[in-house]
């Protein structure tokens, strides 16, 4: 998996370079092409290769183009996968400590997690809630209207728990929700990509 990682870097590197250079190339070559001079050269630039930089470049421009709003979208995905399996570790440790997990609206004080940084999720164990600080984020709080998007919901006992992250990570109405339970079954409940 991670040769595949490093080749598909390796092209993606060398397809920008190309995509990037282009206008480089084009501006070297008009360079060229107005100050061709008859007594010095006895041809014209030859337009091929600035055609063929151009074909490339915007070949590989449409072959990405799709593609990267998927990267961008598992990128932002991966807060959600560490932060969930940081509250698992602190669920375990919590339970080592106590003998039942953490729950009720100081759960997440009781383990002594917050995530870190700008966090796109909101997360929630049971009655314990941390929302997202980015403006573009979910604003998914416990209110009247309150309706949660899937069929898992949030809870914690004495003998299990299950804690969950919600975020809009590309700013449809369609929110991406992430669980983890006391077995570490890390899941999409509903992807947003």
């Amino acid at each position: 998996m991670q040769i595949i990682f490093i080749i598909w870097s390796a092209f993606f590197i060398i397809s920008n370079i190309i995509i990037f250079s282009f206008p480089i190339h084009l501006t070297y070559w008009i360079f060229r092409y107005v100050k061709w001079n008859p007594l010095l050269l006895k041809t014209k630039p030859s337009k091929a290769p600035v055609v063929t930089h151009l074909f490339l470049a915007l070949f590989l421009f449409i072959l990405f183009i799709p593609n990267y709003f998927k990267w961008s979208a598992k990128a932002k995905q991966s807060e959600a996968k560490f932060s969930l399996g940081q509250i698992y570790v602190a669920q375990q440790a919590y339970f080592s400590r106590t003998n039942t997990y953490a729950s009720g609206p100081d759960a997440f004080k009781l383990i002594n997690w917050e995530p870190a940084g700008q966090n796109r999720y909101a997360y929630y164990c049971q009655g314990a809630v941390i929302l997202n600080r980015l403006p573009i984020g979910v604003d998914f709080t416990h209110g009247r209207e309150w309706r949660w998007p899937v069929e898992t919901f949030p809870a914690s006992s004495r003998t299990g728990f299950t804690c969950m992250a919600v975020g809009n990570i590309d700013n449809d109405e369609t929110l991406d929700v992430w669980s983890i339970n006391d077995a570490k079954i890390l899941l999409n409940d509903q992807s947003d990509v």
